[in-house]
């Protein structure tokens, strides 16, 4: 079936004018059906799926039978009284509070029968329906027909024009077993079938035009519903008066007041356009918005602020028309501005350099705060999510000094203003802060080359090289350099008065980023007369120099646990003796280290307790470690520690290792190191002077000089407790290489569980040096310096040998 299509009051709400048509008809000369041919030449089973409520309601113009109206739609069909016997037709109008109160769905007739006579406050317990008839139009819209039932309340009392009106069509018919069924229209899912009188009316008075002559007496009618309806919301006037426009004409003063005033909103804020007209009186109304992208107008005339476009002076209208008149409102938006940016990702807890990288410890941030493109005058509020490492002011983020390790952090700042009557807040901006000692780039290591070799072929890097061959220097990449290429020539093997030190970025280019082994940065230095040299630096992640930088570093890793390691391929170097370093315990044996430590001849000294002797266990201070090393619980993966002297007490209280509890991976390497350390508390504990478990890995080149307090029973080696993943272990023994016990005091007399050191152990510097001969084994790398009068690492002495 085609359904009835109807024209809207506006392009949400609808009141029908499918019967605009028909109604000038009726109330000019009378609704005539049209002829019975048309019905009879139509009539056949219909279907019910069709039987529809037209949306909205009509207003009756015809006098003294004004009133309400509402439609339902059958089809291009009619029933046929031959398949329905007792064919009726019919449309129920109850006040909508009716149904609400009742909470009446599905057949609404019945189940409206029968809630009111079973309510006992009700007298009146049937409910009044009229019998109607169907007609056809074909005229509504172009292209549209069928028929449709129609029900009109007339005659409305004075009391009951502001009342909203339920209307339903239905139908009834006999079955064959001589019951009575009932057949109702669909409901619209909008339920825009409840209307009053008054809101009818207003809405035809803004849908149609009555300027014609020969429509002003429905403009008259049209107008008396909507004067009645303000009149009896102000509640003094009497019936007799119902018609007088006084209070009409007040209503209509109000809405033209409305209209003049503009409207200022923020985005996303509201303010509603009433009509002004009393409280009661449902008026319809049509809003519009003259930019929607601007500021939009809701059907309930609820008008929103949609983004100001940075200009003060800019309004944009919307409109309201009501009782046939078109009234303008102008809005403005206005265009608040709260951003903060910050192109700084990261500060410093305090300036200075390290190595040739600079630190700063504050951002100054990009602060917008605006309305309508002027900056507020407003005082800005601030708020700092970590004011412990860092602080904020005037749009500008200080790292707090500190003396001491604190971990990398993350700051989060933000800002608001008020602007009438609302706050306004910046997006976050994250910074983070740290304590400078990382590198953030990939700086090559500073201090000395580690390696070097000259470019030329066949020549191969010695105490005194030659000359390299010149360089093209046009076929190599500048680097960005910005520090003294000198400090990169000291102390190496290659010869410092080859280059110009007065120079700086003029001789430094690229060259790989990795050398054949997978290791380093290699740059190209060219010399003051144009002889190049490929040179190979490590990339360190670390650049310690004191005790809060070591602090940084062994706090970096804590709560590495499982197969999760953050040092897993970082390089850490040393650039100064540590001195009266309190290494703090670490927590939990399982803490991992993965990285290279490279001491580069430097040593840590840790801090001596005046009331801690040798052999004494009654002072072990009471922050001491259980089970751990320097390096804590264990090294994992390929974990080197070279080139370094550790000195002074260990605090294990229970065992463990000097540098490490346990070492976990065959790939571990202890190589060229110096350590001289005195054991403390644990009289039954099992210690080694490197880690209670070496389990395959290589410590080579290792000096021990290991004081253990006094101990009993507990099993205790130079080098390790025992050297597999356990104490009966023998295919996973470490490859303990050239590693030699120097002590004089207090020596183990248990080497451990196995006896791999027991040839290398001496009790006496002179003994040692009479076995090691002229210098120590090739091995040794050059940061040992071995002469007649003793042994030096680096500058910590480590023997004095006496002249016999």
């Amino acid at each position: 079936m085609k359904s009835i299509k109807q024209k809207l009051l506006n392009g949400k709400l609808s009141i029908i004018a499918f019967l605009f048509f028909a109604l000038i008809l009726f109330v000019a000369s009378g609704f005539t059906m049209k002829k019975a041919s048309a019905i009879d030449e139509a009539q056949a089973t219909f279907s019910t799926d069709n039987f529809a409520m037209c949306e909205g309601a009509e207003v009756r113009t015809d006098g003294e039978k004004s009133g309400i109206r509402f439609v339902a739609s059958l089809g291009d069909a009619l029933p046929s009284e031959t398949d329905y016997a007792n064919l009726t037709y019919n449309v129920m109008i109850v006040p909508k509070a009716y149904i609400t109160h009742y909470e009446i769905t599905g057949e609404w007739y019945t189940a409206l029968d029968a809630a009111l006579k079973a309510d006992d406050a009700v007298s009146n317990k049937t409910i009044i329906t009229m019998q109607a008839k169907p007609f056809y139009s074909d005229e509504v819209v172009a292209g549209e027909e069928g028929y449709y039932i129609r029900g009109t309340l007339s005659n409305v009392k004075y009391d009951n024009i502001n009342v909203e009106w339920f209307g339903m069509a239905y139908l009834t018919y006999t079955d064959g077993a001589g019951e009575t069924q009932y057949v109702y229209a669909q409901i619209p899912e909008t339920g825009a079938n409840v209307r009053s009188l008054v809101y009818c009316a207003s809405g035809y008075l803004n849908i149609y035009d009555y300027s014609a002559p020969e429509k002003a007496a429905e403009k008259e009618v049209l107008t008396n519903f909507v004067a009645q309806g303000i009149n009896n919301a102000v509640g003094n006037v009497s019936e007799e008066d119902k018609n007088d426009n006084t209070y009409l004409n007040a209503g209509v003063a109000a809405i033209e007041q409305s209209a003049s005033e503009q409207v200022n909103l923020l985005p996303e804020k509201t303010q509603t356009w009433t009509t002004g007209v009393p409280a009661g009186v449902k008026l319809h109304v049509i809003y519009n918005a003259e930019d929607s992208a601007y500021a939009s107008v809701s059907d309930a005339g609820i008008i929103t602020g949609v983004a100001g476009d940075n200009n003060a002076a800019t309004t944009r209208n919307v409109t309201m028309k009501a009782l046939g008149v078109t009234y303008t409102r102008p809005v403005h938006v206005y265009n608040v501005t709260a951003a903060l940016a910050n192109a700084t990702e990261e500060i410093f807890s305090k300036g200075g350099l390290i190595g040739d990288t600079t630190f700063v410890n504050s951002a100054e941030l990009t602060v917008t705060a605006e309305v309508d493109g002027v900056a507020t005058e407003e005082t800005l509020a601030w708020t700092n999510t970590n004011t412990g490492v860092a602080t904020v002011a005037d749009g500008v983020v200080t790292a707090v000094a500190k003396s001491a390790y604190f971990a990398s952090e993350t700051v989060t700042v933000s800002f608001s203003f008020a602007f009438a009557g609302e706050t306004f807040s910046s997006d976050e901006c994250a910074i983070n802060v740290s304590f400078p000692v990382a590198y953030k780039e990939d700086p090559i290591a500073y201090g000395d080359l580690l390696q070097n070799k000259l470019t030329t072929t066949g020549t191969t890097a010695s105490e005194e090289p030659e000359k390299a061959q010149a360089v093209d220097t046009t076929e190599l990449v500048k680097k960005d350099w910005t520090g003294d290429v000198s400090q990169f020539l000291v102390a190496s093997n290659m010869q410092k008065d080859i280059f110009d030190t007065a120079t700086n970025t003029t001789n430094v280019y690229d060259a790989f980023e990795k050398n054949e082994a997978g290791e380093g940065k290699q740059f190209v230095v060219v010399s003051s007369d144009g002889y190049g040299f490929m040179v190979t630096a490590t990339v360190v992640t670390y650049a310690i120099a004191d005790k809060t930088q070591l602090d940084y570093f062994f706090n970096s890793y804590i709560g590495d646990t499982g197969n999760s390691y953050s040092t897993d391929g970082t390089y850490v170097i040393m650039s100064a003796d540590v001195e009266d370093y309190k290494r703090s315990p670490v927590q939990g044996t399982a803490t991992r280290y993965a990285g290279t430590f490279d001491g580069r001849g430097y040593a840590i000294k840790f801090v001596q307790y005046d009331d801690v002797t040798s052999g004494v266990t009654s002072g072990v201070p009471s922050d001491a470690w259980t089970k751990h090393g320097v390096f804590g619980g264990r090294l994992v993966k390929n974990a080197t520690i070279k080139n370094t002297a550790f000195i002074g007490i260990m605090k294990n209280s229970n065992g463990g290792g000097g540098l490490v509890n346990a070492i976990y991976s065959k790939d571990v390497v202890i190589d060229n190191c110096y350590v001289e350390l005195q054991f403390m508390g644990g009289t039954t504990a099992e210690q080694g002077g490197i880690c209670l478990q070496a389990n395959g890995a290589t410590i080579s080149n290792v000096i021990v000089n290991i004081k253990y307090s006094k101990n009993t029973t507990g099993k205790v080696g130079t080098i390790c407790s025992f050297e597999g993943t356990s104490k009966t272990d023998t295919d996973t023994k470490a490859n303990i290489i050239n590693c030699f016990s120097i002590s004089v005091e207090n020596v183990a007399t248990n080497v451990g569980y196995d006896s791999t050191n027991t040839d290398n152990i001496y009790n006496s510097a002179n003994k040692f040096a009479e076995d090691i001969g002229d210098a120590l084994p090739a091995t040794f790398n050059s940061y040992w310096t071995y002469t007649e009068s003793g042994l030096s690492f680096g500058d910590t002495p480590v023997l004095t040998f006496t002249q016999e």
